[in-house]
């Protein structure tokens, strides 16, 4: 497999559009997406976000937002429950975990980056919910085209959700 380096700057990475990168295992969706982030800076990379506090409440996990805009941002990416809100980040399983890291990437102020980039997108999420969250994002970047968002997935069916232009990687 070859890349070329820089990678060039793709014309669809404008605000409002999605690209969805989808091949199987160790074709090289991870290995693009880190191309892309080095030889871009207005990039921001959702793999490896801030380290969650553990002992921090859902809710406080995501300051200095206020807790009305929080909570807006806790039920798009599916943490409906408020109760769920006061509960510390240690105590959540690992898809809860990944939509609140979400939740945090996409809490950053308009000013921060245009393009967001999610590694394995989903992955930790059953298909309803991968499909219910794929479909909450397009409709808020539809409403408010703040960014444009790369994700990498080995789930295919996730481009009509996501109304994604779909980019097949083979290995």
């Amino acid at each position: 497999m070859s890349f070329l380096y820089p990678p060039p700057a793709c014309p669809a990475l404008t605000p409002g559009n999605i690209i969805l990168l989808h091949g199987p295992s160790g074709c090289g969706k991870t290995r693009l997406l880190r191309l892309w982030r080095q030889s871009h800076c207005d990039l921001s990379w959702v793999k490896a976000p801030a380290p969650l506090c553990r002992d921090a409440t859902v809710l406080q996990s995501l300051r200095p937002l206020e807790p009305q805009d929080a909570a807006h941002l806790l039920c798009l990416v599916g943490l409906i429950d408020s109760h769920l809100w006061q509960r510390p980040v240690a105590t959540l399983c690992r898809s809860q975990r990944w939509r609140l890291r979400l939740a945090r990437s996409l809490s950053r102020p308009p000013r921060g980056p245009t393009v967001l980039l999610i590694d394995d997108f989903a992955q930790p999420l059953d298909d309803l919910s991968a499909w219910s969250l794929a479909r909450s994002l397009r409709r808020r970047l539809s409403a408010n085209p703040a960014c444009a968002m790369v994700l990498a997935s080995h789930r295919l069916w996730l481009a009509e959700p996501l109304a994604a232009i779909s980019v097949g990687l083979a290995s």
